[in-house]
């Protein structure tokens, strides 16, 4: 999608900010977000419900390891940062 924008055969891409943002930091494409960002946005984590039980606790453990040590809003500053 990113180099169809950039070749001119696309006007337009439509992608998640997160997906779009490190997209742009990371190539020499020539691309910019345009109007106002969406909010409201859910990510998530799929584990089926009532199975895997240690690794739903390993995630969360994970997650809150990473926002109490602040790199999970480094993580976010580095690569989804207006």
């Amino acid at each position: 999608m990113f180099q169809e924008v950039s070749n001119g055969n696309a006007d337009v891409l439509l992608e998640d900010y997160p997906v779009i943002a490190y997209a742009i930091a990371e190539s020499e494409l020539a691309l910019k977000t345009v109007g106002d960002r969406l909010t409201g946005d859910q990510y998530g984590i799929a584990v089926l419900k009532g199975e895997n039980a240690e690794l739903l606790e390993q995630i969360n453990a994970g997650l809150q390891e990473l926002r109490d040590s602040g790199e999970y809003d480094e993580i976010l500053n580095k690569y989804i940062a207006e």
